[in-house]
């Protein structure tokens, strides 16, 4: 991907907070549902 394991970390961490997902199946699904664009 061109980025740090870290730094892909921090970006799952904040959208994880932003949208209130507890964990990462969580994110994936209210992504989904949302269709919102998220670029890392």
């Amino acid at each position: 991907m061109g980025i740090s394991e870290r730094s892909l970390q921090a970006h799952i961490a904040a959208m994880k907070q932003e949208l209130g997902a507890h964990n990462r199946l969580q994110l994936g699904y209210l992504l989904g549902r949302n269709k919102t664009t998220y670029i890392v």
